[in-house]
C-alpha cells in the first residue's frame, strides 16, 4: 500500500475490527451467558456469534454501492437533512456511550486487580491521551500500529485458552437444552451480539479503504474470527467454574488465570498477563471510537480540524464514564442499554438505509 494517504488495506481493516470487537466481550461474556441460560450459556455464545455475523453483513452493506460518500452525506441524501442529521448525531451518542462504558469497565477492573490506590482520573488521563493521540494521527497510522499489537494480543490469549481448556470439567456444559427455551437462547444471542463494539464502524469506514468492494466479505471473516475466540473462551470458562461459580464472579475470564499453573511459575501475577493483553484491545476500541466520532462531527460541521473534534469529545467521554455509581451492580441495566443501542445502529438503522436506498435507486445491485 502507499503510505500516508489515509487509506488502509483490507487486511488492516480486519485487524482493526478484530481488536475492536475483542474488548470487554471476552471479559464479561461468560457471566452474561451463564446468567441467561445457565449451563447452556455456551449455546447463547454461539447464537451471539451468528447474530454478530448478521449485524456485520448488514452494516457493511450500507455504503457498499457508494464507497466514496461519507455516512453523514449518505443519510442526508436518503432521509433528508433533519432526519439524516438526527441519525448521525445519534450514532455519535452511541459511540460516546460505548467507549465511555468501555473505559469505566477498564478502570474498575484495573483498580480491583492491579492499581488499587490509583485515582480514577489518573488512569483515565493516561489511557485517553494515548488513544486520542493515535486517533489524531489518522486511520492509517492506527492500522499499521494494530498490525503489530494484534500479535501481542492473540498469541498469548490462544496459549492461555489452550492451557485453561486442558483441565476444564466439560460436564458443566450439560445437560443440553433441558431447562433452556429456544426463545431464551435467541433473545440472549441478540442481547450479547448487540453489545459487541465496532460493528457500527463498518458504516463509516468505506472512504478509508483501498478496495471497498471487498469490505463486506472481509468484515464477516474478521467478525467470525473474533467471535469464535470469544465463544471458545465462554465455553472454557463455563466448563472451568460451573454456573454457580461463574455467576458469583464479576470478571470470570480474568479469574481463570489464577487456575492455570505455568511451567516453572515464571509469571508471578498471572492475572496481570491477561490484563496486559486486554489493555491493547481497550486502546483499539477507544482510539476507533474517538476517530470515527470526530469524523462524523467534522462531516456535519464541514469545518475545523479532525483533532479538535477529538479533544471536544474527551470531556463527554469522561462525564459519561462517571455516571454509574457501581458498574457491577447495575450491569443488567447497562446490558439492556447496550443491546438497545446496538440493535438500533447495527441492524435497524442499516436496514432502514438499505430499504431507502433501494426505493431511491441508490441501493446495491450486485
Amino acid at each position: 500500500m502507499r503510505f500516508f494517504n489515509d487509506k488502509i488495506s483490507i487486511r488492516q481493516l480486519q485487524v482493526l475490527l478484530i481488536l475492536d470487537i475483542f474488548g470487554t466481550g471476552v471479559i464479561v461474556m461468560p457471566r452474561i451467558a451463564a446468567n441467561i441460560a445457565g449451563e447452556n450459556g455456551w449455546i447463547v455464545a454461539i447464537a451471539a456469534l451468528l447474530a454478530t455475523l448478521l449485524f456485520a453483513y448488514v452494516a457493511a452493506s450500507v455504503l457498499r454501492n457508494a464507497p466514496g460518500v461519507t455516512f453523514v452525506d449518505y443519510t442526508r441524501r436518503l432521509l433528508g437533512n433533519p432526519l439524516g442529521l438526527t441519525v448521525s448525531l445519534g450514532l455519535v451518542a452511541k459511540i460516546v456511550f460505548s467507549i465511555s462504558m468501555e473505559m469505566r469497565f477498564f478502570i474498575e477492573i484495573m483498580r480491583e486487580t492491579m492499581l488499587f490506590q490509583t485515582p480514577y482520573n489518573v488512569i483515565f488521563v493516561c489511557m485517553i491521551v494515548v488513544s486520542a493521540y493515535a486517533a489524531g494521527k489518522g486511520i492509517e497510522v492506527r492500522a499499521r500500529l494494530c498490525e503489530i499489537l494484534i500479535i501481542l494480543v492473540f498469541v498469548p490469549f490462544i496459549f492461555v485458552l489452550f492451557m485453561a481448556s486442558l483441565d476444564a470439567d466439560y460436564s458443566n456444559l450439560l445437560p443440553v437444552m433441558r431447562q433452556s427455551r429456544v426463545s431464551d437462547i435467541v433473545a440472549g444471542g441478540l442481547l450479547i451480539g448487540s453489545t459487541y463494539k465496532g460493528i457500527e464502524f463498518l458504516m463509516l469506514v468505506y472512504p478509508y479503504v483501498e478496495k471497498p468492494h471487498k469490505v463486506r466479505r472481509a468484515a464477516v471473516k474478521a467478525v467470525a474470527f473474533a467471535g469464535v475466540l470469544i465463544t471458545l473462551a465462554t465455553v472454557v470458562t463455563i466448563a472451568k467454574f460451573g454456573v454457580e461459580g461463574l455467576t458469583q464472579q464479576s470478571w470470570p475470564f480474568l479469574e481463570i488465570m489464577d487456575t492455570i499453573n505455568f511451567p516453572g511459575s515464571f509469571v508471578e501475577r498471572q492475572d496481570a498477563l491477561m490484563m496486559s493483553i486486554w489493555i491493547i484491545s481497550v486502546f483499539a476500541i477507544l482510539s476507533s471510537g474517538l476517530f470515527f466520532t470526530a469524523v462524523i462531527l467534522k462531516d456535519i460541521a464541514k469545518a475545523g480540524q479532525h483533532f479538535h473534534y477529538i479533544l471536544a469529545v474527551i470531556p463527554a467521554v469522561f462525564a459519561v464514564s462517571l455516571l454509574p455509581d457501581n458498574i457491577v451492580t447495575i450491569g443488567g441495566r447497562l446490558d439492556m442499554v447496550f443491546a438497545a443501542l446496538g440493535l438500533l445502529y447495527m441492524l435497524i438503522v442499516p436496514l432502514l438505509l438499505l430499504i431507502m436506498a433501494r426505493l431511491k435507486k441508490l441501493g446495491e445491485r450486485t
